[in-house]
């Protein structure tokens, strides 16, 4: 019950806030979304395929499907022409395969999956999804799926010793280029954990480019190591989806991150 009554609530702001932007969004806007398992898991951050195949259906039909690399370009100072919208999916869950990439094929949607280059700690990583595995890698469609780096154990990179860190960003991406044939140019910080350090040492890694959870539409100059995504989860309902591929983005997570900040004593 009070479950269901957080979520209309949730939805609720969501449509005020799509409600109030609709007459000033006059800029094309990118946006990148983040996903992690797609499956009926009572998992938080899955959602169902039936639910992705709508959200799916709805950028194909509303907004321009782009690869990763064109929010790059975005942040860089090539604007899009028109709303746009990028796909990605976190862990690299074996579900990815089963479920979200024939959904993806379906609409002719790229994506890209960012995946561990080791077995994670399966306390750090929340759950006990299976995830991609070297035999699984030639049911990859590579003509829509490229690879990204996840690092190599899911560890909070900011948490840890730098060269450490450093490793681990070094590491990962030598073993996707073996496992996969292809270096991967984007990095997802695990758990969205970052600090300039990090950022630095996935840019000495040789890295294009690092993707966080910073839950906002993409803007031009953003930091290309720190680039913002919007989450898709169980939570996100059809409404709020497409809420979330607006300006209503930006307004609900400068809300939240007033409603974060510490108060003065």
């Amino acid at each position: 019950m009070k479950y269901h009554l957080a979520l209309t609530v949730k939805e609720m702001i969501w449509r005020l806030l799509r409600f109030f932007g609709w007459e000033i969004s006059d800029v094309p806007r990118m946006t990148v979304l983040l996903y992690h398992s797609i499956s009926e898991s009572d998992d938080s951050f899955a959602v169902s395929p039936a639910a992705f195949e709508e959200q799916m259906k709805y950028i194909r039909r509303y907004l321009d499907v782009v690869p990763l690399a064109r929010a790059f370009e975005h942040a860089a100072g090539k604007p899009v022409e028109r709303d746009s919208v990028a796909v990605t999916f976190d862990d690299g869950y074996r579900d990815f395969i089963e479920h979200a990439q024939p959904i993806l094929l379906r609409h002719r949607i790229p994506a890209t999956l960012f995946v561990l280059a080791s077995e994670p700690d399966r306390r750090d990583l929340g759950n006990e999804h299976p995830l991609v595995a070297p035999a699984d890698i030639p049911n990859l469609d590579r003509s829509l799926v490229d690879i990204g780096s996840h690092a190599l154990t899911h560890r909070k990179l900011s948490k840890i010793p730098i060269e450490e860190a450093r490793a681990e960003l070094i590491d990962s991406r030598e073993k996707i280029q073996a496992a996969y044939g292809a270096t991967p140019a984007y990095l997802a910080y695990p758990k969205g954990s970052f600090n300039d350090e990090v950022k630095e040492a996935a840019r000495s890694a040789g890295y294009a480019g690092a993707v966080s959870v910073i839950q906002r539409t993409v803007h031009e100059a953003d930091d290309p190591y720190a680039l913002p995504r919007v989450q898709v989860d169980r939570d996100t309902t059809y409404r709020i989806f497409g809420a979330k591929l607006t300006i209503a983005a930006d307004w609900y997570y400068f809300l939240w991150t007033v409603l974060r900040r510490p108060r003065k004593k």
